[in-house]
């Protein structure tokens, strides 16, 4: 069994359980975050916390993204493919 290094600080964690909802977390990192979670009852609250805004995020309707908006990040990524070449 692999001995997993413990996280010296619920920073962190933080940023391994956001990883972790996005499902971006390789395994031995997700065992380093649950083995902080055993014993860190504050990030078991943000846990709890993130879980619950990502639900309520996916809740709300989706809108369409305006005219404009649209129109200004493509222009960007335009002039940006073009500065690369």
């Amino acid at each position: 069994m692999p001995i997993v290094r413990s996280v010296k600080s619920c920073s962190e964690v933080l940023q391994l359980l956001h990883d972790s909802l996005d499902a971006d977390l390789p395994r031995h990192m997700r065992q380093v975050a649950r083995a902080h979670l055993r014993e860190c009852a504050e990030c078991r609250i943000v846990l709890k916390e993130l879980r619950c805004t990502r639900e309520l995020l996916r809740k709300l309707p989706r809108q369409p993204m305006p005219d404009l908006m649209k129109k200004t990040i493509l222009d960007a990524l335009k002039r940006n493919n073009t500065s690369d070449s």
